[in-house]
């Protein structure tokens, strides 16, 4: 291929990044509401109207206000303020999830989006950023069904002045933008990493700094010896959106520096992967599944090849090449309170979901209300106690943690604790028996801070700071918060007052993908992927649903070998796959007596 042809190619390159969206002057829809304020237990009958984004779909919708947005609407009837609205297929039960089409949440005016506010559609395509009378301005962010992603400034729901468009095959362009052209000076990075300046006029590639040197992703055969198949092929891998939207830990991709990356979406499961934020964002995450459920979970890849000029290349082969690997030894930590059995328990267990250990550690611990909430403060600045230090053990799979000696040089009567039992007449006289037992009790510094209903507790806040050491040999600290229940006494009924339900999840089935399994401890190898029917191919379309045993990054990338010897690749892809182990701890701190509820009592 031409230098000139590919330079088209790559300036011609750039999608608009999601559907597009009627003007926001269209006629409204309507439809009327039952609509119910939980606060206040009141129910109406409203007609409520909203300009939709694409009324051309005939789809009905929901409007749904935000706690403390009710009704929601405006005295035309329009939906007002912070809410969702949900557009669906007509003849679907509400609590079917195929039914939704797309989704705003965030702040209306008029019937319109204004301010802040994210739209998602059902084939993973997404915007969001400010909205002013139904349309896109400022910073925002799109992505559209294909995986190609804009950031940057947008004017009436067009890209418009300085962002970044990131294409699922790997190419970044980075620079003007006018109308949702590319315009002015800008710079393009290819897959494979080769970067130089450009110039835009309203779309039209003008100028460019692109040295004279072949595309670094295809190989095999030049072609002056006849291998131009590979140069005339367009090949990428990244996630399938619609598929990882129902999957238990959901992907997303990006291109950066010639490669793409693939990743958790989710913000804490991100964290979790880096050992930052509060281990109570990770516990769902972790308890989720048992080990075999893991081994169902899978990043859904596409892999889409399709020819430049809409010829047919002979395809040789299609291989998925591994090409590095390395197991991720970030411990993933959770902490559990000790519930039951007595009503004192000044203890704790810290589970490690990681495939590698805490090596060594200390927190300084404080002593918070546990009933206590204020949105306005941030956590980790409640009012508290004074700090005391907690030596933190080597950590494999779970430890025990005791703070019987902290709670005592906060001033606790522990000894008390330990050996007497609180009782109550009836659960009517709970209130006037919790103040009585509080009165009792030397609480010492945590006097403020304890709190309950059937009991009293204190909760424990943790900076916690440990060693670990990376699959490179290298060693790596980390600094997490954590937070944890302490159980101080329990006052007991003559009847229990609560129970308890459970409940459970599901894992999504796709079987039209090729399941491969990937080594998390070394790379070095590759997987054919089977090609059924013409090898002689103009567009291939095919869903690898990758996985491994470990949480693990994987180097690898996608190699089509054609007839007359030439090789494309896709850009290097970075694999960060999520897989935690589940710890295979049982607690020892376990009380010599149990006059209480085993499991903890009520909920």
């Amino acid at each position: 291929m031409t230098r000139r042809f590919l330079i088209a190619v790559l300036s011609a390159h750039f999608l608009s990044a999601a559907p597009a969206i009627a003007d926001p002057q269209t006629a409204p829809q309507e439809r009327l509401h039952v609509l119910y304020d939980r606060a206040a237990g009141e129910v109406v009958r409203r007609m409520v109207r909203v300009v939709a984004p694409h009324p051309e779909l005939s789809l009905t919708f929901r409007w749904d206000p935000a706690p403390g947005n009710w009704p929601g609407v405006d005295a035309a009837g329009f939906a007002e303020g912070p809410g969702v609205v949900t557009w669906r297929i007509e003849g679907l039960a509400d609590y079917d999830p195929r039914g939704v089409d797309h989704r705003y949440e965030g702040s209306l005016k008029a019937g319109r989006f204004e301010g802040p506010g994210q739209l998602t559609y059902r084939d993973g395509a997404e915007r969001r950023g400010q909205w002013i009378a139904g349309r896109l301005e400022g910073e925002g962010y799109s992505r559209d069904a294909g995986g190609n992603v804009y950031e940057g400034g947008f004017a009436a729901n067009r890209p418009d002045g300085t962002g970044t468009w990131r294409g699922r095959d790997g190419t970044v362009y980075a620079g003007g933008f006018v109308a949702g052209e590319r315009h002015g000076p800008g710079r393009i990075t290819e897959p494979g990493g080769l970067s130089y300046a450009v110039t835009h006029d309203m779309g039209q590639l003008v100028e460019t700094a692109r040295p004279d040197v072949p595309d670094a992703l295809v190989g095999g055969l030049l072609p002056a010896q006849g291998g131009d198949s590979a140069s005339n092929v367009r090949l990428a891998l990244g996630v399938d959106l619609r598929t990882t939207e129902n999957a238990a830990v959901q992907y997303a991709s990006e291109a950066a520096d010639g490669s793409v990356y693939i990743f958790p979406r989710d913000e804490g499961d991100q964290n979790l992967w880096n050992g930052r934020g509060w281990l109570s964002e990770f516990g769902y995450t972790l308890r989720r599944g048992t080990d075999a459920e893991w081994d169902e979970t899978r990043a859904f890849l596409a892999l889409e090849m399709g020819t430049r000029n809409g010829g047919r290349e002979r395809l040789k082969s299609l291989d998925l090449v591994v090409r590095q690997a390395a197991p991720h030894l970030q411990p993933m930590l959770t902490a559990d309170p000790h519930l039951g059995c007595v009503g004192f328990r000044p203890s704790f267990s810290i589970l490690n979901y990681g495939w590698g250990p805490v090596e060594s550690g200390t927190a300084q611990v404080r002593f918070i209300d546990p009933k206590g909430y204020d949105p306005n403060v941030p956590r980790g600045q409640e009012h508290g106690s004074g700090w005391f230090e907690l030596p933190i053990p080597r950590i494999e799979q779970g430890v025990d943690i005791y703070v019987r000696d902290v709670l005592a040089a906060a001033g606790v009567d522990v000894n008390r604790l330990e050996t007497e039992r609180f009782t109550c007449p009836s659960a009517d006289l709970l209130d006037q028996c919790r103040a009585t037992a509080k009165q009792s009790v030397n609480f010492g510094q945590l006097g403020p801070y304890v709190n309950g209903w059937d009991g009293l507790s204190t909760r424990m806040q943790a900076k916690m700071s440990y060693g670990w050491t990376d699959a490179f040999g290298k060693p790596q600290t980390s600094e997490q918060w954590f937070s944890v229940d302490i159980p101080l006494l329990k006052i007991e009924t003559p009847a229990p007052l609560a129970e308890c339900g459970d409940a459970g999840a599901y894992a999504p089935e796709a079987p039209q993908f090729q399941h491969v399994e990937l080594n998390p401890d070394a790379g070095g190898y590759r997987v054919n992927i089977p090609v059924r029917g013409n090898p002689n191919i103009d567009r291939l379309i095919a869903g690898l649903a990758l996985w491994s045993r470990k949480s693990a990054w994987h180097n690898l990338q996608v190699e089509a070998s054609f007839a007359d010897g030439s090789v494309r690749s896709t850009p290097p892809v970075h694999l960060f796959f999520l897989h935690p182990r589940q710890p295979a701890f049982t607690s020892s701190a376990r009380p010599a007596s149990c006059y209480l509820d085993p499991a903890g009592g009520s909920c």
